[in-house]
């Protein structure tokens, strides 16, 4: 009986050196979950940039560009500021980020407003939806004051890539 203790705990210790040290345990779990540590990379990739979007967003609208410390920042969202750099290469990526998240949600915006129609009600619908975003103290911070002084030509190209088209 002793035995048999004594053989069940060496092949669980034995089975328990092998998952961890020689395939790391967390690769295990993630196969059995049926995700990939590349997926579980690119979800905590995608879970900082959130965090770091939010937060800038949040802080550019209320302090500003020039008032925005990177160090306070990433101490609010709760990331280094190696992740800061990484996911978005310093302080102006991150704004351009911020700007196009804007530019994204004003596009949706007068995509809805337009509806289904080519004419000019719908082309008024959208152009009203357009000043009504634009009048967002938010927007006109970040996208309309912040922005223009900090991307310069880049913030031209963003917009006819975004919020500009549904105008066309």
């Amino acid at each position: 009986r002793d035995t048999l203790i004594f053989g069940c705990m060496f092949i669980a210790c034995s089975l328990t050196y092998v998952m961890y040290v020689k395939y790391d345990i967390r690769y295990v779990c993630q196969i059995e979950n049926g995700s990939s540590p590349m997926n579980l990379r690119e979800q905590k990739k995608a879970e900082t940039s959130t965090k770091l979007l939010a937060t800038a967003r949040q802080w550019f609208f209320e302090k500003g560009y020039a008032g925005t410390s990177m160090d306070e920042l990433c101490a609010a969202a709760g990331v280094t500021r190696g992740a800061l750099y990484h996911n978005f290469g310093g302080k102006d990526g991150l704004l351009e980020a911020v700007v196009l998240q804007i530019d994204e949600e004003i596009g949706e915006r007068m995509i809805a407003a337009s509806g289904d129609t080519i004419d000019r009600d719908s082309c008024i619908k959208t152009c009203l939806a357009y000043l009504e975003a634009a009048m967002d103290p938010e927007v006109r911070r970040i996208v309309f004051q912040d922005a223009p002084a900090v991307l310069g030509q880049r913030l031209r190209e963003i917009d006819q890539q975004g919020s500009i088209e549904p105008l066309r």
